[in-house]
């Protein structure tokens, strides 16, 4: 074999080599993007459950909402980003939703948790205060019924009764 024969081979071998490399390398980079789009998204779908459940409680979560909205756009991006082959703007748009869909689900929680101790408060202060106003009223009832029978008892009896003659037979 001839220096240039063994060069040409060496050659077409480095090159199905390297390419051999980089497409291992994407297809890691691939797969390291759809596994960052798929956390990112089961991120948002839980913080998306307790925010809806933050706000049945009573919470005020629109800027969470707001939040969740920007989170969503940015797993828009990293799908966009996935689908165009561009892993790595994938991998970082994705992180990002991640990022803040943890936050957004930190923040709901807490959000949650407070106003369903609100709402247990105030349905403790609700039974007190009814307890209290239950009890106002009875023993104000009962006194005035004692007062105005004492009233009409001493009106009855300062009555004078007359015997009248009944002319009719």
């Amino acid at each position: 074999m001839s220096v240039s024969k063994l060069c040409l081979i060496s050659l077409i071998f480095l090159i199905c080599f390297s390419t051999f490399i980089s497409n291992s390398f994407s297809l890691s980079s691939k797969e390291e993007a759809a596994a960052a789009i798929r956390d990112a998204e089961e991120v948002l779908v839980d913080a998306y459950q307790t925010v809806s459940a933050a706000e049945s409680a009573g919470a005020n979560a629109s800027s969470l909402f707001e939040e969740l909205d920007a989170a969503g756009k940015l797993l828009a991006q990293a799908n966009v980003s996935y689908r165009t082959g561009d892993f790595d703007r994938a991998v970082s748009f994705a992180r990002n939703s991640l990022q803040v869909g943890s936050r957004v689900y930190i923040e709901a929680s807490e959000l949650r948790s407070l106003a369903e101790t609100k709402a247990s408060q105030y349905f403790v202060y609700s039974t007190i205060w009814s307890i209290v106003g239950i009890g106002v009223v009875t023993v104000f009832s009962l006194l005035s019924w004692r007062a105005f029978k004492r009233y009409y008892y001493k009106r009855v009896l300062k009555m004078k009764p007359e015997v009248l003659i009944d002319e009719s037979r």
